[in-house]
């Protein structure tokens, strides 16, 4: 580089300097790679993405491709931010940066992996209670899950029992054969199709010491509801057997009539109607008990 006043000249490498002023006539040095890129926002067709800027940098490349593609896609940017769009939702990617300045290109950046949105998911139970039925018998139940097609639960008694697993379809498990002054722990979690949930957090209760039946009233449930004409009724909880299960339109006539067989205190009834939208009644007798319940089909 040269520096030059007057009549003297200085120098050094890449630098002339005439009079007052200086002059760089040189290269500049190696451009810097760029180590990692940064996600600053996701949608499910479009990632946005940056990296630390650097004033040296005359242009940005990226390449891109969905997780286990052989092939990239470049693009260029002048700018440290590159927005990738018209990408798959729910779908992970691999890319790279690379960093550009007149002395050429400086290496790759580490690879790494983005995921657009839209992913399904499955939540967990909500809203856990036990009612206790007799000393022999528990009712557990929780929230509905919205996209839930049954839930998987686990109970086992303390201090270390094994644990037994049974499924149900609705928000409510009947459990029988319980140990009388026995304490249990219980777990559920929502199966969605091919996708699971985790396991809620442990629940515990403690069955009575004796025989002693605890008066409950009979309940009715539907789900899903609203429907599209597919659904399942559960009746639970009832002290007469359960004997007939109607359902009326809004204008008081009857749609389906069914005759369950006797024996019945627990039911759970599936339906696949085609029926027009609109509101419906669904009423179940046992003994001298009607329970009603509303549907709305959609």
């Amino acid at each position: 580089m040269r520096f030059g006043k007057g009549d003297v000249t200085y120098s050094t490498e890449g630098f002339q300097s005439v009079g007052m002023v200086c002059i760089y006539y040189g290269s500049a040095s190696s451009c810097s790679p760029i180590t990692s890129l940064s996600l600053v926002a996701a949608t499910t067709s479009s990632l946005t993405l940056t990296c630390a800027s650097d004033p040296f940098i005359e242009h940005y490349d990226l390449r891109y491709k969905k997780t286990g593609v052989a092939t990239w896609t470049y693009i260029s940017s002048a700018t440290n931010s590159i927005t990738l769009t018209g990408l798959l939702s729910c779908t992970s990617y691999e890319m790279q940066m690379q960093s550009f300045c007149n002395s050429g290109g400086a290496a790759w950046s580490p690879l790494q992996t983005f995921t657009t949105t839209g992913c399904a998911t499955c939540g967990v139970p909500t809203g856990l209670t036990a009612t206790q039925l007799s000393s022999v018998k528990v009712k557990l139940s929780w929230g509905a899950v919205a996209g839930a097609t049954q839930y998987k639960i686990s109970y086992r008694v303390l201090p270390s029992g094994s644990w037994i697993n049974t499924n149900a379809t609705a928000t409510s498990k009947t459990i029988s054969g319980l140990t009388p002054g026995s304490s249990y722990e219980w777990k559920i979690k929502t199966v969605c199709g091919a996708l699971s949930s985790a396991f809620s957090p442990i629940q515990n209760f403690t069955m009575l010491m004796r025989e002693e039946n605890v008066k409950t009233k009979p309940e009715i449930d539907i789900f899903p509801n609203p429907s599209s004409g597919q659904f399942t009724v559960a009746v639970t909880n009832c002290s007469d057997e359960i004997n007939m299960m109607t359902l009326y339109a809004l204008d008081g006539k009857s749609v389906e009539k069914r005759i369950l067989k006797p024996g019945l205190y627990e039911t759970y009834e599936s339906f696949d109607l085609n029926l027009s939208k609109g509101i419906y009644f669904i009423c179940t007798t046992a003994g001298e008990t009607i329970l009603t319940q509303k549907i709305i089909i959609e």
